[in-house]
């Protein structure tokens, strides 16, 4: 089975790229091609056409993302009486957007349980909320060199229009990996809230709530493509050493979790890896490529493939 995804220049759809991947010979894999077949037929939409992070030539600053919160947080004020973040402007701290993630938590409120004002808000003000936590991650994204440099780090996020939720089976968790390799398709996080490794990241231990530290449990059709540098096996070993010297640091078992479960989904579970174009030579041939096709345009399962593309689509 394969996964085919095509790309088209965000001002020009008849301008379009591909890149074809071989889903993963696993239990996970194959119930996320058939979680893809389902938003298709249900005529799902992919939404946030624009999340590539960090290629080259983007266009995208600290400024353009402060402004573009700053916009969120004008459109949300106009539904919103709660208390809401000020004018912003770069340089904003690790302490900034981890701040500003709480807000984003109390607007959205859980998957299960939304707030009253995202529950009842019209289409535009959850365009907004949802926009503003993808405009802080976009912030992080551009200006933190940690696990990684932002040119080292390109990855896109597909995100499907009401897209259906599934729970993990106990066998699922023993996939979690940490540093997916260049081309590696990995589940989204579904969830509202943080992972346990991101709170790491993010030394977010002060600001966010006991109740929002939530695990992976539940997957669905939206993914993250990585286009980033590998992460070496010493890189691996010394960040997960530093994770967990972290975590007996703040004494994260005193919030219930055990160190070492599988269940704390620690990393991603890769369930595609890229089939290598014939048109791309090396990691930073695809990644330019791409950054001049950077909106979503459409994703499918296939059951056969040719064995040779180029990711450029000739015209008709």
């Amino acid at each position: 089975m394969f996964f085919k995804t095509l790309f088209s220049k965000p001002n020009d759809q008849a301008q379009k790229a591909q890149l074809v991947f071989k889903i993963r010979d696993t239990s996970i894999a194959n119930r996320w091609s058939q979680a893809i077949e389902s938003e298709l037929k249900r005529g799902s939409k992919i939404i946030e056409t624009d999340r590539f992070y960090n290629f080259p030539n983007d266009g995208i600053t600290p400024n353009s993302i402060c402004n573009s919160i700053n916009q969120c947080v004008a459109e949300i004020s106009r539904y919103c009486e709660q208390p809401l973040p000020p004018n912003l402007k770069p340089p904003l701290t690790s302490d900034d957007t981890n701040s500003l993630h709480v807000y984003f938590e109390r607007l959205r409120g859980t998957i299960l349980s939304p707030s009253s004002i995202y529950k009842n808000g019209s289409k535009k003000l959850k365009e907004a909320i949802e926009r503003y936590n993808i405009e802080i991650h976009r912030y992080e994204s551009i200006t933190r060199n940690f696990p990684r440099k932002p040119e080292d780090s390109q990855r896109i996020v597909w995100r499907w229009e009401n897209r259906q939720r599934h729970s993990l089976c106990d066998e699922d968790y023993q996939l979690f990996q940490v540093g997916p390799k260049f081309g590696s398709v990995a589940l989204n996080y579904c969830e509202v809230g943080k992972q346990l490794i991101d709170l790491f990241i993010d030394k977010d231990i002060n600001f966010v709530s006991p109740e929002n530290i939530r695990p992976l449990r539940h997957y669905s059709a939206d993914i993250s493509i990585f286009l980033g540098t590998d992460w070496s096996d010493d890189f691996v070993r010394t960040f997960l050493q530093d994770f967990y010297k972290w975590w007996d640091d703040i004494n994260l078992s005193k919030l219930g979790f055990k160190k070492y479960d599988p269940k704390n989904s620690i990393g991603r579970i890769v369930v595609a890896d890229l089939i290598w174009p014939e048109d791309g030579t090396s990691r930073m041939d695809i990644v330019n490529f791409l950054s001049q096709h950077r909106s979503m345009y459409s994703a499918s399962i296939e059951d056969q493939f040719c064995g040779r593309y180029n990711m450029k689509i000739s015209e008709t």
